[in-house]
């Protein structure tokens, strides 16, 4: 007899992953486009507001610097995984410029030995905090009400020794003691080699786990505190680097009076169970009667390789009396509505994480118009914009962190370089005090929502040509536009403009430091008043002295004297009848001079005036000759 077709046919667990490319999706929306600072000054001082300049390019530049842009994506990761994520912000004296400095030290033997040490200049850092190493204060409701915080991560003993050389030597190894960092380790285990259990303990070999405290600012402690333990060794102990806690929460699903919020993993994971769940049955089964059954008796005996796949078969069978011979038995067909189950299951997954089709790259009907496409997609960006505003406030409060930190320990010079408009390269040098304090940071608002980039491209050249940008010929308006477009070689194409903006500014700066710049006949004029225009209206002309104004004023009409003689038609002494020169005016001018006047000229020009001469009306004298 065949044995049971449970024990012959293997168990095939067959599963997709709607998750991940959820996930992804909604991923790309959240990065798609960086925040746009905006620091205000804190007064109406032109200090503060160069000082608000400066904070503003000091964040553009870190902000690549720091490699911000690519740590986004763990982070935004982490806070879909586990709901919250957390960016940290310190300063790192390892990192940096690195020199190597010499240093002679005398021996016992009297003898002078030189060694050599390896000197870092320091810089800031900025990681990556997942929710499992972060402890806040357990009675805060919101992260304004957190007045304590805790970071515990595992570490290598060689990490205690670089960064606490005074007592980093004393940690020992221990085992991974924390929940949460266990459960960490058991993420991290399913990527890494680290046994087949998964366990935190087979991680943790030469480490060791860091727990900082951080502490803030109140009437007992007006600095803050920080305190750093290693395995019971105490290896620091003093304030907070600043004002405030280095830590900037990122959340995904808000809930109401909860510290903590939801992960949106946590509301897919049911969804995804039943979709593989369905997706097996339906492999189970097929598996089962792919490969077609038949229907005999018992007695006829078939053997179990009676039946194969070869062209020609010739299938044996014992004959059993009053039997019908082995037939093809009709196997039912799976119901339609187990394959409408799995798309009703896909259509809750991206209602919940508010992905529709337009968002996905697919067309919901032919039908459709092009406005109701754009309604769609932004119904998705006012869906995600409760996260994405919440993420606005999260940069802000990181731009503020890190401009303190920049003002507390770059007192060594920097360089900020900036790549501006029309091909300028501008290197200087500043300090954290050159900030003056300017931490007011705000992101402006709605500048990392998604948004369509096509939608946004078609407006931006609506408006462009409507004029509503300026004139749509003008070569400043045409950059302007290109670079809204987001055009990547905008500026080589206008690099005629770009060098005469160049030499304006080099006259710009001429002017401010007391000397004239020249002015030629080839240059740019109509550009040189407008620019030199801008800038007399400005509040820098307003701080200038006299002697500068002058100048400034002398150049600016030089330009329109030059500009109104080229506008001017110039006229031409051989076709223009008004600049021919008459008898008359040759006669005056030859009696000036001393030449004697031709007879025949002197008859013609007397002849001239006779006929000239409007005949008399009645009661009129002649004209005496």
């Amino acid at each position: 007899p065949m044995p049971a077709p449970s024990q012959l046919i293997a168990r095939h667990r067959v599963h997709v992953n709607r998750i991940l490319p959820t996930c992804q999706n909604r991923l790309a929306r959240l990065t798609k486009n960086e925040p746009r600072w905006e620091v205000r000054p804190e007064s109406g001082d032109e200090e503060d507001k160069d000082a608000a300049r400066l904070a503003e390019e000091i964040l553009i530049q870190l902000w690549d610097q720091l490699l911000v842009n690519q740590k986004r994506a763990p982070l935004i990761m982490w806070v879909q995984q586990a709901g919250s994520a957390y960016l940290k912000v310190s300063w790192d004296p390892t990192l940096g410029k690195k020199r190597v400095m010499p240093s002679d030290t005398q021996g016992e033997d009297g003898q002078i030995k030189r060694t050599y040490e390896l000197v870092s200049e320091g810089d800031i850092r900025v990681d990556v905090c997942s929710f499992f190493e972060i402890f806040p204060d357990p009675l805060a409701m919101y992260w304004s009400e957190c007045k304590s915080i805790v970071q515990a991560k595992i570490r290598p003993l060689s990490y205690f020794k670089d960064h606490y050389p005074e007592r980093g030597q004393l940690v020992k190894e221990e085992e991974c003691w924390i929940n949460s960092l266990q459960y960490e380790a058991r993420i991290n285990a399913l990527n890494t080699q680290s046994g087949a259990s998964g366990m935190s303990t087979n991680m943790l070999k030469d480490s060791a786990i860091e727990r900082v405290y951080y502490e803030m600012p109140s009437r007992k402690h007006p600095m803050g505190r920080r305190i750093i333990t290693g395995n019971g060794v105490l290896l620091d102990e003093g304030v907070l680097p600043i004002d405030e806690i280095p830590f900037i929460k990122f959340d995904d699903i808000i809930i109401g009076g909860k510290l903590n919020v939801e992960a949106i993993i946590t509301h897919l994971r049911p969804l995804q169970d039943q979709i593989n769940r369905g997706k097996s049955m339906r492999a189970a089964w097929m598996n089962r009667t792919l490969t077609g059954k038949l229907m005999a008796a018992r007695g006829h005996n078939l053997a179990r390789e009676a039946y194969n796949d070869q062209s020609g078969e010739v299938l044996e069978f014992d004959p059993v009396p009053n039997a019908s011979e082995p037939k093809p038995l009709d196997v039912p067909a799976i119901p339609s509505y187990a394959y409408e189950e799995e798309e009703t299951l896909k259509g809750d997954m991206n209602d919940t994480a508010g992905i529709n089709e337009a968002s996905r790259g697919q067309l919901p009907s032919a039908q459709i118009p092009a406005i109701g496409m754009q309604l769609l997609v932004e119904q998705d960006d006012t869906r995600i914009g409760v996260e994405t505003e919440s993420h606005e406030h999260s940069y802000a409060a990181l731009g503020r962190i890190i401009l303190k930190f920049v003002a507390k320990y770059y007192e060594t010079p920097r360089l900020l370089k900036t790549a501006g408009k029309n091909m300028e390269y501008t290197i200087r040098e500043y300090r954290g005090e050159d900030l003056r304090e300017n931490f007011d940071v705000h992101v402006k608002r709605g500048s990392i929502s998604p948004g369509s980039k096509t939608l946004k491209r078609q407006e931006i050249l609506n408006l462009h040509q409507g004029g509503y940008f300026g004139n749509p010929t003008d070569p400043l308006v045409l950059q302007n536009t290109l670079s809204m477009l987001e055009f990547g070689d905008e500026y080589q194409a206008w690099k005629s403009h770009s060098l005469r903006m160049k030499q304006i500014q080099r006259g710009i700066k001429q002017i401010e430091s007391g000397e004239k710049p020249p002015v030629s006949e080839f240059d740019d004029h109509a550009l040189w008043l407008q620019e030199l225009n801008d800038y007399r209206l400005g509040d820098k002309f307003l701080m200038m002295d006299d002697m500068k104004k002058t100048i400034l004023l002398e150049v600016m009409n030089e330009h329109a004297d030059l500009l109104q003689d080229m506008a001017a038609p110039q006229p031409d002494p051989d076709n223009d009848p008004e600049l021919v020169p008459t008898d008359a005016a040759q006669q005056a001018e030859s009696q000036i001079s001393g030449e004697p006047i031709p007879e025949d000229t002197a008859g013609a020009s007397l002849q001239q005036s006779i006929d000239n001469t409007p005949a008399p009306q009645g009661g009129e004298e002649l004209p005496s000759v």
